[in-house]
């Protein structure tokens, strides 16, 4: 059975990723057959909401079907911790990895983050040979593990300059309002950037004299000015801009809470 003959699966992709032939990439999105109730749809993660693993090892199968040219290629992500670890995994890594960063030289291993709000970053190397799936929630961000990813490939022996790097989906700053603490724990990891604001908004009661100070924060703002600090060139990044809390066709857990399921950034090395 062909898992995406049931299921349609859209993603999203980026144009700067899509130019480098030997990789297939997309972040996708809750699907067209949305239901009522918990996950509503193209759920992507073990949320222990009593989804049978058996639908979501064929939405998984799915998504990995919808990238051209990558039919021998498996599934693999991580258990997402929040935290800055990105690790290196081939066709024959399990599944219990904890890391919100995985990359790849293996043509067999398509690398997945989920997501339901935090941000989702694809790398991928001019030439097609290594690439890069990150997790990058606020947490994330502040221990700047999209500047990790890079010092990784560095390591590994693959210049920034030659990344190419798409930010997907996730809150924008149009939804993400955050409280003084989290707002002061980004501004003093990330001092100076611009992707912390504050915002004066009026009290629930309509008051044009009582306001309070909010702030929002802008995690594509955040994390591309983490990328270009690590040497990526900023033509080089690529940013799709839908907040996840406000457009109906993604899932997100600010809005939906409990109910919400999670869709994913995935990228793969194509078949040679």
């Amino acid at each position: 059975m062909n898992p995406a003959a049931n299921r349609e699966v859209e993603l999203l992709r980026s144009p700067l990723l899509s130019e480098i032939k030997s990789v297939a990439h997309g972040f996708s999105t809750r699907g067209n057959d949305r239901q009522a109730g918990a996950f509503g749809g193209l759920n992507l993660a073990r949320l222990g909401n009593g989804e049978p693993l058996a639908q979501l090892r064929h939405n998984r199968a799915a998504v990995v079907a919808a990238l051209p040219s990558t039919r021998s290629t498996r599934w693999k992500s991580a258990v997402q911790v929040h935290g800055d670890q990105v690790v290196q995994v081939t066709a024959a890594a399990g599944l219990s990895i904890k890391a919100d960063g995985l990359w790849t030289t293996d043509p067999g291993a398509a690398v997945a983050v989920t997501i339901a709000d935090c941000l989702p970053i694809l790398i991928a190397n001019r030439t097609g040979t290594a690439i890069a799936a990150i997790h990058a929630g606020w947490r994330g961000t502040a221990k700047k593990i999209a500047a990790t990813a890079v010092q990784r490939l560095r390591a590994a022996g693959i210049a920034p300059q030659e990344l190419v790097c798409a930010l997907g989906p996730a809150i924008g700053p149009c939804c993400f309002k955050i409280q003084r603490e989290v707002a002061d724990e980004l501004r003093t990891a990330l001092p100076g950037q611009s992707g912390i604001a504050p915002q004066q908004e009026q009290d629930n009661a309509g008051s044009d004299t009582t306001s309070s100070l909010k702030w929002s924060a802008d995690l594509w703002e955040l994390n591309r000015t983490l990328l270009e600090g690590a040497g990526v060139p900023p033509e080089s990044i690529d940013t799709i801009r839908r907040c996840t809390c406000c457009d109906q066709q993604l899932f997100s857990y600010r809005r939906d809470g409990d109910a919400a399921g999670r869709q994913c950034g995935i990228i793969a090395l194509r078949g040679r």
